[in-house]
C-alpha cells in the first residue's frame, strides 16, 4: 500500500536504465534488490540533508551525518522503519510551514533510531507502548491509511493469539531459510519487523478488513492481520506477499512502473475493487513471488516434517488462487498497461514465474484494449 507522494523531494541519482536484465533469474532480481536498498539508504542520507537545509535543530543534531557513519559502519542490519516514518513525518510537517525547531520528533528519538534497528524476525503487537508511544502508533496508522484504502483504526491482538502467531511467524521464517535462503537474507534486509494487529472497533462496524499492509515509508516494517485461524501456509503466503511489496518498492523507488493515471481503474480478481494500474503491477508480481517461492517448497518436499502432507496441500491451494490472481492482473496488464521499461521487465518476469513467458514484442508498444 503505497503512501500518496514523498512529504519532500527524495534526492536520486539517475534512473534505472532501460537495458534492465531478466528479473525472473532469482539471482539476477536479488542482485538488483540489494542494489536498490544500498541506494535507498544513500538516498535517505541526501534526503535528511535536505530536512537540514530547513530546520537548523536537525542541522545541531547532524542527522545526515550521523546516518552516514552508521551506514558506513556496514553489516547485514538494515535501518529502522521507524527511522523512514520520522524521516516522512518531518517532511510533512517542513512542506506544509512548519516550525523547523518545534517538529514533531525529538532529536534523541532520531538518534535512538539510526543507531538502533529491529533485529529480523521481530514480531510486535500494534499499539506496544514499550516500543513506541501512543503518537507514534497514529502517526504510523495515518501513513497507512494515505493510499485511502486502510482500515479505519487498529488494535492489539489479544496475547493469547499474539504469542502463537509470533512463534509461528518465527517459524515460517526458519523454513524459507531453509528452502531459499538468498530469498531470506532479502526478506531479513526489507521486511525484518511484522506488526501483528486487528481492525478496531470502527473499522469493524463499517466491514473493513486488510490481510497485510506494506508502506513506501515504513520500508522494513508490515502489518499482518492477526487473525487466530492463521496456519503455517497462510503465514507464509503473507510474509511472502509483504516483502514482494517491499522489494517492488526499492526497485521503483527512482522509476515509474507505469504512465497510467490512478484515476484509471480496471477489475482485476485479486479485489473486489477496480484497481489502479501501479496497484495491478504491484499485484502481479507479489502474486508471481508467491507462485515461484511455493514452486520451490513443493518441489523441496520438506520431509523432514511430520506434518508436511497437509502443509503441502494447503500451500497447493494458496498457490492456485495467487496464480489466477497473478493472471487476472497479468491480462490488466497487458491490454491496459502504459508501462516503463520498468514495468515492463516485471511484467515479462511475473508472465514467466506464472508459466505464461511473453512473447519478444508482447511489450514493445503501448496495450491497446481489445
Amino acid at each position: 500500500m503505497p503512501a500518496s507522494g514523498s512529504p519532500l523531494p527524495v534526492t536520486v541519482s539517475g534512473a534505472i536504465s532501460e537495458a534492465i536484465p531478466p528479473l525472473h533469474h532469482d539471482a539476477v532480481l536479488a542482485d538488483k534488490v540489494h542494489q536498490a536498498i544500498r541506494k535507498g539508504a544513500n538516498d535517505l542520507v541526501r534526503s535528511f540533508q535536505t530536512l537540514e537545509s530547513h530546520s537548523t535543530l536537525l542541522q545541531e543534531g547532524r542527522l545526515s551525518e550521523r546516518l552516514q557513519e552508521r551506514l558506513c559502519l556496514g553489516g547485514p542490519e538494515p535501518l529502522s522503519p521507524w527511522l523512514t516514518l520520522s524521516y516522512y513525518r518531518i517532511g510533512r510537517h517542513l512542506a506544509a510551514g512548519g516550525d523547523g525547531r518545534r517538529l514533531p520528533v525529538s532529536l534523541d528519538d532520531l538518534i535512538h533510531q539510526i543507531d538502533q534497528a529491529p533485529p529480523p524476525g521481530t514480531v510486535l503487537a500494534f499499539g506496544d507502548r514499550l516500543v513506541a508511544p501512543e503518537h507514534q502508533w497514529q502517526s504510523l496508522l495515518e501513513l497507512f491509511q494515505e493510499g485511502g484504502d486502510f482500515v479505519a483504526d487498529l488494535v492489539e491482538p489479544r496475547l493469547d493469539d499474539y504469542v502463537p502467531l509470533a512463534a509461528a511467524i518465527t517459524e515460517v521464517r526458519g523454513l524459507l531459510r531453509a528452502i531459499d535462503a538468498p530469498l531470506m537474507a532479502l526478506i531479513d534486509q526489507l521486511l525484518p519487523l511484522a506488526i501483528l494487529a486487528l481492525p478496531g472497533p470502527q473499522s469493524r462496524n463499517e466491514g473493513l478488513d486488510f490481510g497485510g499492509a506494506t508502506s513506501f515509508f515504513f520500508r522494513g516494517g508490515s502489518f499482518i492481520h492477526a487473525r487466530a485461524n492463521h496456519t503455517l501456509a497462510t503465514l507464509l503466503e503473507v510474509i511472502v506477499h509483504e516483502y514482494a511489496h517491499a522489494e517492488l518498492f526499492a526497485l521503483a523507488q527512482d522509476e515509474h512502473l507505469c504512465g497510467n493515471g490512478d484515476g484509471e481503474r480496471h477489475q482485476v480478481r485479486i479485489r473486489s475493487d477496480p484497481r489502479p494500474m501501479n496497484g495491478i503491477l504491484h499485484a502481479l508480481h507479489v502474486s508471481s513471488r508467491v507462485v515461484a517461492v511455493f514452486d520451490r517448497l513443493l518441489a523441496h518436499g520438506l520431509p523432514w516434517r511430520s506434518d508436511r502432507e497437509p502443509l503441502l496441500a494447503d500451500v497447493t491451494i494458496l498457490q492456485d488462487q495467487a496464480r489466477s490472481n497473478g493472471l487476472s492482473c497479468l491480462n490488466a496488464a497487458l491490454r491496459h498497461g502504459h508501462l516503463t521499461p520498468l514495468g515492463q521487465a516485471i511484467t515479462r518476469a511475473a508472465a514467466h514465474r506464472l508459466g505464461t513467458p511473453l512473447h519478444p514484442g508482447a511489450l514493445t508498444t503501448a496495450p491497446v484494449d481489445a
